[in-house]
């Protein structure tokens, strides 16, 4: 398989989320991230993997790709990432630096509840 974006990669898949040292797995199943809520520490990274056959996804706290701007936030210091589209199959990595609460979504979804929090504590 031809690596699409540097942080798109091909994952068999997870059976929950788990930590696996500073690696958080985030399913995306259907139409929802499981689990929805999360906490990690700074310099931890959350691999989102899609699971869903068939569907795309995206995962963004980006309010120019969000459907609904109000969906989507970083703590001040942060910048927004953005996915793009991930398959099934393949999986999606943000290491997040800066403390506070990032408020996601996947825009092809977003209007069917598709959103996730992910809170990181010094």
């Amino acid at each position: 398989m031809v690596v699409v974006v540097a942080m798109l990669t091909m994952h068999a898949g997870a059976s929950n989320a788990r930590q696996d040292g500073n690696v958080v797995t985030v399913r995306m199943e259907g139409k929802k991230f499981v689990p929805e809520q999360i906490t990690i520490k700074p310099g931890d990274t959350i691999e989102w993997v899609n699971e869903a056959n068939g569907r795309k996804h995206q995962i963004t706290t980006d309010p120019q790709q969000a459907m609904d701007a109000n969906n989507v936030s970083i703590p001040k210091d942060a910048k927004p990432f953005d996915s793009g589209t991930v398959k099934a199959g393949e999986s999606y990595r943000y290491k997040f630096t800066v403390p506070g609460t990032y408020r996601y979504s996947c825009p092809p979804h977003e209007m069917s509840g598709m959103v996730g929090t992910v809170v990181v504590q010094p």
